[in-house]
């Protein structure tokens, strides 16, 4: 499983146990609270450690690939058009090279 994946099932995980502590009986929710944990204290310790390990240049990609799913996600729910979303996908990659961003 990639890292992607990994982090989607886990924003999903949390997601759920957000859902089941808000919504579902108390004793579900630390039943559920004490299968997934492990799973979850494992996955943010292996993130730990990939970004002690990355150089500071990796981690910008990261932040920057993150933040462009964010966008995505944004303009598809509020039906920005494609050539906007092509402007902004151009600049996420210039924030990603390090380049200067010109108005």
């Amino acid at each position: 499983m990639n890292a992607l994946s990994r982090s989607r099932l886990m924003d999903q995980t949390l997601r759920e146990l957000r859902k089941l502590k808000e919504q579902g009986p108390r004793t579900s929710y630390w039943a559920a609270l004490q299968v997934a944990a492990p799973g979850l204290l494992e996955e943010l310790l292996e993130h730990q450690n990939a970004l002690e390990l990355a150089p500071c240049e990796q981690i910008s990609h990261v932040v920057a690939d993150w933040l462009w799913i964010r966008i995505v996600g944004w303009c598809q729910r509020h039906n920005v058009p494609e050539l906007q979303r092509e402007e902004l996908f151009k600049l996420i990659e210039s924030v990603k090279a390090g380049l200067p961003l010109t108005p």
